[in-house]
């Protein structure tokens, strides 16, 4: 097959694509089975790179990258593709078929497909599915600005932007609060001796020592802005530099001797301790019945709650944050974080999918009444919500409840209606989860 290929590409002849990545297939399958690919790699000229050492030639996949961030476009050159991973603070960096170029701070991943061979590292044509990686000689390398912020926090590097999960984080240690600034959120990660420090969503601050790219990269993070993008984070490497400490995806190779269940190393600085749901909810019972909020509409005031930040991303999600900020006047019976943690693992994430954002608008319109309804006009019974369905009302002498959600803070005014806390998610009728 592979001398027929041949005389096919010498005499011009075409070749589809599906075929050719049929081949590249077979071949990657072939490597894998021998245990790599064998073969001698062409001379790297001295005009391919400037300052990186060449590892090798390695496999990719289109569907499972195996590196983490890419470069938008193709076409670029071995030079060119450095230098975008060198500004950017990566280690590591691809250049892949017609010129893309893919950047990672893990020294394992761009391996996981194994190796390839007959590269043609400073040409038009890397290869199909083949890339060739260099590692970066950092000490020389230059960073970049995150996006949205114009400083660069002491020079230290800017990583990506990353997906994350609100179950699942992936830098483990949350300070408490939000609307931390990127240069705040740096100094809280440092001085509890991490290694990584990321801004989340409403300026949200985590911090840990591995495993930030977890979920993937994301695009359209607005870093040092108000809003840095629902489920998304800007990650920062405050360890010194790119190759310091842990490597990045990397957990410990032996199993931390301490009492505490956290995966970071141990440090000599008492870490930001997260506040749970739990905790926050009870204060906020406590402390939000009756608030007069009125300067302030009904997601802001969800924001700035603390223990509705899934409702929020799910709004967000949804396209219903200006649904949710116009005059009203609404009625909202919000979920808190611990009536989401309720749902079957996994739910929330794939709701939040955009192929499911017709479900979501759904279930969260459940939760919404027209007009402003406070406790003292409750009475049992049916009553419509803007999804359409209706829910049942329930008014006894241990407090108030539809379907099976109860109202654990009611009356908390805003400047487009009345928002009442619940314990559970509503579902409509027709959704199954």
């Amino acid at each position: 097959m592979n001398i027929i290929l041949k005389i096919i590409l010498l005499s011009s002849a075409v070749v589809t694509k599906t075929h050719a990545n049929e081949e590249e297939t077979n071949n990657n399958n072939l490597n894998l089975l021998r245990g790599g690919g064998g073969g001698e790699e062409r001379a790297l000229s001295d005009d391919c790179v400037s300052r990186s050492t060449y590892l090798g030639c390695f496999n990719d996949r289109n569907q499972n990258r195996a590196m983490s961030t890419e470069i938008e476009g193709r076409g670029y050159t071995a030079r060119e593709c450095e230098s975008a991973c060198a500004e950017r603070g990566f280690l590591y960096f691809g250049r892949q078929w017609r010129g893309q170029c893919f950047c990672s701070n893990s020294d394992y991943s761009y391996k996981k497909h194994g190796t390839a061979s007959n590269c043609d590292c400073c040409g038009t044509n890397v290869g199909s599915n083949k890339m060739c990686v260099y590692e970066l000689q950092t000490a020389e390398a230059t960073y970049a600005a995150a996006p949205g912020c114009t400083d660069r926090f002491n020079g230290t590097p800017y990583l990506g932007c990353y997906e994350d999960r609100n179950r699942k984080r992936a830098l483990p240690h949350e300070v408490h609060g939000k609307f931390h600034s990127a240069e705040l959120c740096q100094m809280e990660c440092k001085e509890a001796g991490y290694r990584y420090f990321a801004r989340q969503w409403r300026g949200q601050c985590f911090c840990g020592d591995y495993d930030y790219n977890k979920y993937g990269p994301a695009s359209n993070c607005d870093c040092c802005g108000r809003n840095v993008g629902a489920n998304k984070m800007c990650v920062w490497d405050n360890g010194g530099g790119v190759g310091s400490g842990e490597t990045a995806g990397t957990p410990p190779t032996e199993p931390v001797t301490t009492a505490t269940t956290t995966d970071a190393p141990v440090t000599t600085t008492d870490a930001p301790e997260k506040t749970t749901d739990a905790t926050q909810a009870t204060e906020t019972v406590s402390t939000t019945a009756g608030y007069d909020s009125s300067n302030k509409n009904i997601v802001d005031i969800a924001v700035e709650a603390g223990i509705f930040n899934t409702l929020v991303a799910a709004v967000e999600a949804a396209d219903l944050v200006d649904a949710l900020t116009a005059e009203g006047p609404l009625t909202v019976l919000a979920p808190n974080d611990e009536a989401f943690d309720k749902l079957p693992e996994g739910t929330v994430d794939q709701l939040l999918l955009s192929e499911n954002v017709e479900i979501l608008k759904e279930i969260l319109l459940l939760h919404v009444i027209e007009g402003k309804v406070d406790s003292s006009m409750v009475s049992s019974g049916p009553v419509t919500t803007l999804s359409g369905n209706l829910i049942q009302a329930d008014v006894s002498d241990s407090g108030i409840s539809f379907n099976d959600a109860n109202v654990i803070a009611a009356d908390i005014l805003a400047s487009n209606g009345v928002v009442h806390a619940i314990d559970q998610v509503l579902l409509p009728p027709d959704v199954s989860l």
